[in-house]
Formats: C-alpha cells, sequence, structure tokens
C-alpha cells in the first residue's frame, strides 16, 4: 500500500474510511473505519471483503435502509471488474463463493449489469441518543497504484 494512502488513512482519523483492493478486500482502516462493518473483525483477514460480508454476515442487512439496491449495484460493480479482467483469481474466488452460498447474488449476477462509479449516501446506526453518522462513499475501479481505493 502506497505511504500516500495511508498518509491519507491517518489525515481522516476521525471519520471513518477504508482502504481496499479492487476486490473490495479490507487492506487497512482507521479506528472510526473499523466500527464501520460491525463484526468483520470476527473474520480471518483473507475473508474480510466487503462484497462478501454485504451477502454473508448477519448484521450487513441492518447497516442499510435499503438493502436491496445496495446489494444489486455491489453485484454490478464486482461484474463490472470481472468484465475488465476475467481471468483474476481473486474476482473468481468470490464470484464462485457467493454463486454458492447465496442465492440471491446467483440471482443478480445471471441479470449481467455492469455499473461504473457510484456515490451512495447512508445513515450508520449510532449509539441510542446518538444520531445517525452520515456516511458518503464513492464505488468504483479503484485507481491506486496498488489497485486500492479509499472509501469514507
Amino acid at each position: 500500500m502506497s505511504e500516500g494512502t495511508l498518509l491519507l488513512l491517518e489525515s481522516v482519523r476521525s471519520h471513518p474510511a477504508i482502504v481496499v483492493s479492487r476486490a473490495y478486500d479490507v487492506l487497512a482502516r482507521n479506528p472510526a473505519g473499523s466500527r464501520l462493518f460491525v463484526g468483520i473483525e470476527d473474520w480471518p483477514a483473507e475473508q474480510r471483503k466487503l462484497v462478501r460480508y454485504s451477502f454473508l454476515h448477519p448484521a450487513a442487512r441492518d447497516l442499510t435502509d435499503d438493502w436491496d439496491n445496495q446489494i444489486r449495484d455491489c453485484v454490478a460493480l464486482v461484474r463490472t471488474l470481472a468484465g475488465t479482467d476475467p481471468d483474476a483469481p481473486d474476482l473468481a474466488r468470490l464470484e464462485d463463493e457467493l454463486i454458492l452460498r447465496r442465492p440471491e447474488f446467483n440471482h443478480l449476477w445471471k441479470r449481467c449489469d455492469v455499473k461504473g462509479a457510484l456515490l451512495r449516501t447512508q445513515d450508520l446506526p449510532a449509539p441510542a441518543g446518538r444520531r445517525p453518522h452520515r456516511r458518503a462513499s464513492v464505488d468504483a475501479q479503484p485507481a491506486g497504484p496498488d489497485g486500492e481505493s479509499v472509501v469514507a
């Protein structure tokens, strides 16, 4: 991971931010970013993929008010990436696992939807008595020199 990416992550320390690979592996995160995806820390590092989390973690549905649209967009983004590199083993493993384990993923994968950059905003759960956190993220093919993107 580039030094510039790590510096950016540190510079927004008080705001949730994570760095993901092109296959949405969680590569790094700041302390606030560690709280974005409840329970992902319980998984082994090699299984910490945001796409995988969205479909397989029981807490994922509770993190968004529009889960159906989120997973549809998620699958379209993965299909877009797979189209740019159809022999990529990281994407093939992710695709194979989710097709086998989640009928929703399989159904959406067969639709062959693709999607470029996507700006998404959503309210994240907050402790009792506090306002929900507003999150904005840009989902797109990572453009960093090591194939990484910062999601904040």
